[in-house]
Order: structure tokens, then C-alpha cells, then sequence
């Protein structure tokens, strides 16, 4: 996969660069309690829960007991889901350490605000594309194909956690109504969660649909013949 673009360094209020991070700290003064629902929901700490795979790979499993296709369909489901997010993963993690670009609590309090403090705290890891973001696309470029890009399912991966103290929020089940719809609130959660700028989720939810098409576009057998 060619590496992708990334909007230059540049600290001068007003550039490009500092926008992204200031769109950062302006959502963070209105949070929604919707939004904090959301960002909370898709942290998937491998500490406590799943991680964000395996919330891909719980999505998957909804669609296959809901749909109940024949064996081989499910199989080539969750061979699409896995192939796809492995992919995504790994081209991330490379351009991770390729840009090693900084986290919003970096950059806010320096140049912006030196008391804020984002919703959600950062992983240990560079920020340059959200992986969160690249991983969901994936999956969901994924399903679709199998599925379609109108899927009814309700996520109820964290149904009954005891409610977030720290941050006065409760864990809310999630519906949708197509596979994007997740990822795209798997993404923007990551904006709300004050840990990715927009352009790390814009480029990895475009990035991850591409790497899902590409194993898509791989030699499958065609399951209608048999």
C-alpha cells in the first residue's frame, strides 16, 4: 500500500495543522453525553475488554447468527474480516512509526491550552492513522460484501459494565443500521474521545476501505456454484 499524505507540522495558529488539533479542543468543550457514550464504548482497553479486532470480530459474529448462511459463507465472512483488519493493522502500524506523529495531548497544551486534558486517555503509540479507524473501515468493507451495505444488528458487546465513574458515563448499547455506520462512529469516537484529529480518522477510514478491497478483489471461489 503507497503511504499516505499527512497534513505538515506547523504550529502557527490558524495553519492547517494547528486546525486539526483545534478542532480537538473546541469538541471537547461541548461534548454531548451521546458523544461520551460512544467514546467510551469504543475503547475496547485489552486490559478490561476485547480489544478493537475483536469488536470487529463480534460484529462478524452478529451478522453470521442473524443471517444464518450456509457454512461456507460464514466461513468466507470471517475470512474477509480477518484477512482485511490483519492487513489494515499492519500497514498502520507502518505508517505509525513511519510519520510518528504526536497525540492531541501533546500538542493542545503547548501550543493551545496547557491545562487541557483529553476525555479519553492516549495509548502508547504514535497517532498518524487512527488504528481504530483503519481496523473498522476494514471490517466493514468487509461485511458489506458479504452482507450488504444495509445490515440491521445492535452492538451490545459491553451491555451490563458498571458504569464509567471517572467520567460520569454509562455504557449504552449501540444500534445501526449498516456496518459503516459503525465504523464511522468508531472513528469519530476517537475524535471525541480528544485522541485523533480528524485527519487521522479520515485517512484511516479511507485507507482501511481500500485494503478491504483489496482482499475482496483476491481469487474467491465462487460459493453460488456448489
Amino acid at each position: 500500500m503507497p503511504t499516505p499524505e499527512i497534513i505538515p507540522y506547523d504550529t502557527l495558529p490558524g495553519s492547517p495543522y494547528y486546525q486539526e488539533f483545534y478542532q480537538v479542543y473546541e469538541k471537547d468543550l461541548v461534548l454531548t453525553q451521546k458523544e461520551k457514550e460512544a467514546a467510551i464504548w469504543w475503547g475496547d482497553d485489552p486490559d478490561v475488554t476485547f480489544t478493537p479486532p475483536g469488536h470487529s470480530y463480534y460484529i462478524a459474529t452478529l451478522a453470521i447468527e442473524k443471517e444464518m448462511l450456509p457454512l461456507i459463507k460464514c466461513a468466507e465472512a470471517y475470512a474477509k474480516v480477518s484477512l482485511s483488519v490483519a492487513d489494515a493493522f499492519i500497514n498502520c502500524w507502518k505508517w505509525k512509526y513511519h510519520f510518528f506523529s504526536e497525540r492531541p495531548n501533546t500538542f493542545i497544551p503547548k501550543y493551545i491550552d496547557q491545562e487541557w486534558e483529553s476525555f479519553w486517555p492516549d495509548p502508547p503509540f504514535p497517532c498518524f492513522p487512527s488504528g481504530h479507524a483503519i481496523q473498522a473501515a476494514a471490517a466493514a468493507v468487509a461485511l458489506e460484501d458479504v452482507y450488504g451495505d444495509k445490515f440491521n444488528f445492535v452492538d451490545k458487546a459491553h451491555e451490563g459494565r458498571e458504569r464509567d465513574e471517572v467520567r460520569d458515563t454509562d455504557f449504552v448499547i449501540r444500534p445501526f443500521d449498516s456496518f459503516w455506520g459503525a465504523a464511522q462512529e468508531t472513528a469519530d469516537s476517537r475524535f471525541w474521545g480528544g485522541i485523533h484529529t480528524p485527519q487521522d480518522n479520515i485517512v484511516g477510514l479511507e485507507e482501511g476501505s481500500k485494503i478491504a478491497r483489496n482482499v475482496i478483489a483476491l481469487n474467491w471461489e465462487n460459493n453460488n456454484q456448489k
